[in-house]
């Protein structure tokens, strides 16, 4: 059982405050830590060992009790007293004294040292399997006495049920006159087996008592389905758990295997969840380490994801934890994961915002303004050169909401081609065009320049005064535009829609903040990024290609590569590195082929749907 040592952050509220509480208990949860450290060191000590070795004096002694009578003298008693007993007598004291028997006993007596709180013990089925599996040479000792026919019978190793029905009895009777009279009614006792997986659940303290705070998806606690957040833990395996903190229910439930019982109070809710009902998918939006994440209620179960990838998230009733697993893993056979929600990711942000914003005031000159920190000075100029980059990054929201879809065979999807500059888009959207025009389109792009002598409007360009390109721009007819030459370019969200409405499939070269302007006018793109392989594989490429570019040229596409990925890497479909024109072109075919029999995760709010 994972164990979980915070409270978690309130949803509402100042979210600074609810990360400051956080931080507190953490703090009390390292003291408490470092003062059992030191009990620890303390009883280390010679003296201080003495003194607490040397055990305590309970009541009176009673000399009507003989406590060194032997086994030999209770069944000549038991003879005595009744003679009829005689054979019977024989027979269990001819398997008492049996060599086997011997052997077992001084065998589970030194397990039972070893494992205490072991109730697999207690299961000669189990044991015996166990024991059949294992190379020692005790273990064989210990199988070999199983195998005495008296002992098996009288033992019920070949049993087909567990006794589980005992110890719940023995758990409740505990719980019931530990927690008294008027709280019996509400103990209920939960046997679970975690033989073949965990247990998936985590818990709490709560003033003394200790709460189930989380059940996983995934885990034996979450396939049983008697336990329920926000139950309370009264015993484990007789052991009773009450008053002790999170690290020491940790330690219990270490040592513990096969089947377990817990008896509870019951919080009282009812599982009335429809768990597929719950379940949705989100394309991530940014990179996560849980190792590096210090608000995590539990390491873990922290779930590893990179920027783009697919989660199914099982929300339950944490507002700041999502329980997630990534998309095509079996969760039948995993543990889900845990992840920040959308809300606590979002309110975590805009407290590293304040923070920074809080920083920069400190940083501010206070005398007359004569004399600045020479940081200020920098993280202004940073924060004046990055001013654009600064506000894309504000609007990025940790998780996209998406679904599988299929689009509709006469309605293509268009792809967009982002990439630096000579990495070849224009080459490879030139051959798919020419190869296949029956198929291929691209969008007809609006121009301010004069037409040329051939040209035809409507075919080539759309020919538009600069004042008729410059009233469509304000009116946001692009999703992308620009001045060459003095002349004005602009690809229109009309043309677009046009090769769509046509039953082609629109192919776009663009720059990457175009993509964002295309998602919101629900274009519906598929984006595909251009990669440039390495220095060494573009010189080559270059050789067989007949091109020709310096090293400045080459450096700065492959930077701008870097720089693209790092900053809309989330809203890539794919990713082709062109190794080679003909390869990389093959590629590209291949995956418009895989469009138009296999859906895609695309945003939910492309499909009209509420969340």
């Amino acid at each position: 059982m994972e164990m979980e040592a915070q409270p978690q952050p309130a949803p509402n509220g100042n979210p600074y405050e609810e990360f400051r509480r956080i931080e507190s208990s953490r703090a009390s949860q390292r003291k408490r830590r470092n003062d059992e450290k030191r009990n620890a060191d303390l009883a280390s000590q010679d003296d201080v060992y003495r003194l607490a070795d040397r055990p305590p004096v309970r009541g009176e002694d009673n000399p009507g009790f003989e406590s060194e009578e032997s086994l030999d003298d209770l069944l000549d008693d038991l003879s005595q007293m009744n003679p009829n007993l005689m054979q019977d007598i024989d027979v269990v004291r001819s398997f008492l004294y049996s060599h086997e028997v011997k052997q077992a006993q001084n065998l589970m007596k030194t397990l039972r040292e070893e494992f205490p709180h072991e109730r697999s013990l207690d299961d000669p089925a189990l044991l015996s399997e166990a024991l059949s599996k294992s190379q020692s040479v005790n273990a064989g000792e210990l199988a070999l006495c199983l195998n005495y026919e008296q002992l098996r019978e009288v033992s019920g190793i070949d049993s087909d049920t567990l006794d589980d029905f005992e110890m719940e009895d023995e758990a409740l009777m505990l719980a019931k006159n530990f927690v008294g009279r008027d709280m019996s009614d509400l103990l209920k006792a939960v046997t679970i087996d975690k033989t073949k997986s965990v247990l998936g659940a985590t818990v709490k303290n709560v003033d003394a008592s200790v709460v189930i705070s989380r059940i996983v998806a995934g885990g034996a606690v979450q396939r049983d389905g008697r336990l329920q957040e926000g139950d309370e833990i009264i015993n484990i395996n007789l052991q009773t758990v009450k008053g002790k903190s999170v690290d020491e229910v940790c330690q219990i439930m270490e040592q513990l295997t096969g089947h377990v019982t817990f008896v509870v109070i019951a919080s009282g809710k009812t599982n009335e969840r429809n768990v597929e009902n719950d379940i949705t998918h989100v394309r991530t939006l940014f990179s996560y380490n849980p190792e590096s994440d210090e608000y995590i209620p539990c390491k873990e179960l922290g779930l590893f994801f990179s920027k783009g990838q697919i989660l199914k998230i099982h929300k339950g009733d944490d507002e700041n934890w999502w329980q997630a697993y990534k998309e095509g893993e079996n969760d039948m056979s995993n543990l889900a994961g845990l992840v920040p929600s959308f809300e606590f990711e979002t309110r975590r942000r805009e407290m590293n915002k304040e923070y920074e914003r809080e920083l920069e005031k400190e940083n501010e000159p206070v005398l007359c303004g004569k004399k600045k920190n020479k940081k200020a000075k920098k993280s202004k100029k940073n924060k004046k050169k990055n001013k654009k980059d600064h506000v894309e990054e504000e609007i990025i929201h940790p998780y996209e909401y998406v679904k599988l879809h299929q689009q509709p065979p006469d309605r293509r999807r268009p792809i967009v081609l982002i990439g630096p500059r000579n990495v070849g888009r224009y080459e490879l959207r030139d051959k798919l065009t020419n190869d296949k025009y029956e198929e291929f389109c691209v969008p007809i792009a609006h121009t301010s320049r004069p037409k040329k002598d051939g040209e035809t409007n409507g075919q080539d360009y759309m020919f538009v005064s600069k004042d008729q390109f410059e009233q469509h721009k304000k009116k946001g007819y692009f999703v992308e535009d620009g001045e060459y030459q003095k002349n004005l370019y602009g690809t229109s969200i009309e043309s677009i829609q046009q090769v769509i409405e046509r039953g082609k499939t629109a192919i776009c070269v663009m720059l990457a903040p175009s993509i964002k302007i295309m998602r919101e006018k629900m274009l519906k793109p598929y984006v595909i990024f251009i990669k440039p392989p390495n220095r060494e594989q573009i010189l080559a490429n270059q050789r067989i290609n007949g091109k020709q570019l310096d090293e400045e040229e080459i450096a700065s596409m492959i930077d701008q590569a870097r720089v693209i990925e790092q900053d809309y890497g989330h809203l890539f479909d794919d990713i082709i590195i062109n190794h080679n024109t003909d390869d990389t072109y093959e590629d590209l075919r291949n995956i418009i082929k895989k469009l138009e029999t296999t859906p895609q995760w695309v945003p939910v709010s492309w499909l009209d749907i509420k969340y």
